[in-house]
């Protein structure tokens, strides 16, 4: 198994309040392909960019390459909006 390159432990975002995100653990190397799925509203745009560190999380942890994604450099956090991702729960 390959190293990943995108990870979530116990990855929690709320926003005004509302939990979108409730204890998410995921987890892609490279190569692998992930779909995510849900009704509108449903966090999947938060999802993606809080795991590439477009935004605070409010707990838990995001990584990106094996940092902290939101500590990234900016010019690496938007190159990386391609990678493809597997294994959320």
């Amino acid at each position: 198994m390959n190293s990943p390159v995108v990870e979530a432990r116990e990855l929690c975002k709320s926003i005004r309040g509302r939990m979108i995100l409730d204890h998410l653990g995921c987890s892609a190397a490279a190569g692998d392909i992930v779909g995510v799925l849900g009704k509108n509203g449903a966090g999947k745009t938060t999802l993606l960019e809080t795991l590439l560190g477009f935004g605070p999380v409010s707990s838990g942890s995001s990584r990106l390459f094996g940092a902290d994604s939101v500590s990234l450099p900016a010019a690496i956090r938007i190159s990386s909006g391609g990678s493809n991702g597997s294994s959320c729960t």
